[in-house]
């Protein structure tokens, strides 16, 4: 959820203002509330694959967690940012460029599967 935040909240900085608009709080807010959606929602359902694949399969293994956590980062960058960046003209703003909104939904998804896997290295082996 946090990370999903973080997301939703970075995204809203690549639109911008139009001339005259000086208060866009219900952006900001639709940017911290989807971000913790998607962060939630997609944290159980990665919970809920997690144990009917351990249930099924009698193991769950480092590599299942490893693919469980980096995937479900990966998603949650992409859905925050995705949602957060093509709703900016709901809310009366100028959407980014495309290669921008490209861009950042790119470093979302990679920083999302990074942040589980480094985490999950670094303390497997304390």
């Amino acid at each position: 959820m946090g990370y999903g935040v973080l997301v939703g909240f970075l995204s809203i900085t690549s639109s911008e203002a139009p001339p005259g608009m000086t208060d866009n709080t219900s952006y900001q807010n639709f940017g911290i509330v989807t971000g913790s959606v998607v962060g939630v929602s997609t944290y159980a359902i990665a919970q809920i694959v997690y144990l009917i694949w351990k249930s099924r399969i009698k193991s769950g293994g480092v590599g299942l967690v490893y693919t469980v956590s980096i995937t479900t980062g990966m998603v949650i960058g992409f859905l925050s940012s995705w949602i957060v960046h093509i709703s900016a003209d709901s809310y009366g703003l100028i959407n980014a460029r495309m290669n921008v909104i490209i861009l950042g939904i790119l470093e979302s998804t990679v920083m999302g599967g990074l942040i589980p896997a480094v985490s999950l290295m670094l303390f497997s082996r304390i």
